[in-house]
């Protein structure tokens, strides 16, 4: 049902196969919706993040570094 899911975890990698769980207030990052796919992309010099959400239209998050 729709209260059957949670909020989801944010991972981030060291680059050798191992993670570390960061907050959303860490991170900044805070996405709503039921999301199914997630992909980096390069623009340029800069990165962003593509969304693909259920039934929504698809969202862009550009990263800062």
């Amino acid at each position: 049902g729709i209260y059957a899911a949670g909020y989801g975890l944010f991972l981030k990698g060291d680059g050798s196969g191992n993670f570390k769980a960061v907050s959303g207030g860490e991170s900044g990052l805070s996405i709503a919706g039921e999301i199914r796919g997630l992909k980096k992309i390069r623009r340029g010099l800069k990165s962003s993040v593509l969304i693909a959400k259920n039934s929504d239209k698809l969202e862009i998050i550009n990263l800062s570094k």
